[in-house]
């Protein structure tokens, strides 16, 4: 475990940080589920560009500019102002939807008025773990600094940094949960950003800055399974193993931690898969009330018809959610010698003819034995038939043989 829960970097010039603190350390530190909130400004070292490179964003050394929105000019009695062009501090309302990364935003369905100043990133490679949560509005594009910062400058901006392909803040969620949230900027954290448009009817920097930390340090979308169990169907206490085409049934609590405590969370997309290298069953699980601090997710499931050792899984990522992987390895057996069916309905024809051929056996025993008529007509029947097919051992006669019989018998008389 690391030293501190959570960590911020508000140094984007810092071309160290002390000694054992680099870009693979941040990175170890976030494997180990430490939680960072990154700032940089227009002048952020290659430390800083390494570090924000390993988890996938590119910084450049631009600065955002809109000529349509943007904070119109600062006082010159403010003792805190810089001598900025009053372009480069943009107005933005492009925030993500997603409820559990800004809660602030979706509960209040607010107009959303963001104010930003400092250096565009891109998201250097797809992957499902970055999500964008504020761009830039359609009318901004990217200039070099010294452009930027000259008010009657006709500099180009990069064609690759213009309106919403612009990134302002990204948040990362590494997949033991660790998050990280990278600004572009380090004066949408100052006070006075602050305390720019606080308005009731208006979500503004202070809301977003509060949502967007919030959520890097877990205080916000984190989900837990407070109990997870399975049982026969009519009973209570779970089994080490089930028996194939038993029905079952498969429970767990799930929280959500917010506002400082633990409430139910509501949804229905939770998914259970029952899998033996392939999953063999997948279903939804129905919510119901349970208490003040969980949904119950359960549902009767009839086991899969192959024994073996399955896995129970549930395995929910939503964007914004902390990753739920519940697993459970439960075997399956099959049945005992004295549980198999007596009979099997697709043997029913076989069945049939063996009980004809008994009856047809039975029936001509009987009428052999008992029916006089039917055991004469029998044997006779059979002694004809041997008569017939008999054939004749002897020759028949020629005339000449005939001739002396004859004489033969004359001569003995």
């Amino acid at each position: 475990m690391p030293l501190f829960d959570h960590v911020v970097f508000l140094c984007s010039k810092c071309k160290r940080y002390g000694k054992g603190i680099g870009k693979n350390e941040v990175s170890k530190y976030v494997k180990a589920g430490g939680n960072i909130v990154f700032g940089m400004s227009p002048d952020f070292s290659v430390l800083n560009s390494h570090i924000a490179s390993e988890f996938g964003l590119s910084f450049e050394n631009l600065l955002v500019v809109d000529q349509i929105n943007y904070l119109p000019e600062e006082s010159k009695n403010d003792s805190n102002s810089t001598a900025i062009s009053p372009r480069t501090t943009v107005i933005t309302d492009n925030l993500t939807d997603n409820g559990y990364i800004l809660p602030g935003l979706a509960k209040s369905k607010r107009e959303s008025q963001i104010y930003f100043r400092g250096v565009p990133h891109t998201i250097s490679r797809k992957s499902p773990l970055i999500v964008n949560v504020m761009s830039a509005p359609s009318t901004s594009y990217a200039l070099p600094m010294s452009s930027a910062l000259d008010t009657s400058s006709q500099g180009l901006a990069d064609s690759s940094y213009n309106g919403f392909n612009i990134k302002l803040a990204s948040v990362i969620q590494a997949r033991n949960n660790a998050r990280a949230a990278f600004v572009g900027s380090i004066d949408v954290f100052t006070n006075k950003f602050l305390r720019l448009n606080t308005k009731e009817n208006v979500y503004s920097n202070k809301d977003f800055i509060v949502d967007l930390t919030k959520w890097t340090f877990q205080e916000t979308g984190v989900i837990k399974s407070l109990q997870t169990t399975h049982h026969k169907v009519g009973e209570l206490e779970p089994l080490k193993r089930y028996r194939i085409k038993d029905t079952i049934t498969f429970e767990t609590d799930i929280s959500l931690y917010q506002d400082g405590k633990w409430v139910p969370y509501l949804a229905n997309d939770v998914q259970l898969e029952i899998r033996m290298i392939d999953p063999y069953i997948r279903t939804t699980l129905t919510p119901s009330p349970n208490d003040q601090t969980s949904t119950k997710f359960s549902k009767d499931i009839t086991l899969p018809d192959k024994y073996g050792v399955f896995k129970f899984i549930v395995n929910y990522k939503r964007y914004g959610l902390s990753n739920l992987v519940l697993e459970k390895i439960i075997p399956i057996e099959p049945l005992r010698h004295d549980q198999f069916p007596r009979f099997l309905t697709q043997a029913y024809p076989y069945y049939a003819t063996s009980f004809f051929l008994l009856l047809g056996f039975v029936a001509i025993c009987y009428l052999f034995i008992f029916v006089p008529d039917f055991s004469s007509t029998t044997t006779t029947t059979t002694s004809s038939t041997a008569t017939t097919s008999t054939p004749n051992p002897t020759k028949p006669h020629t005339p000449q043989q005939l001739k002396k019989k004859s004489s033969k018998n004359l001569k003995s008389n």
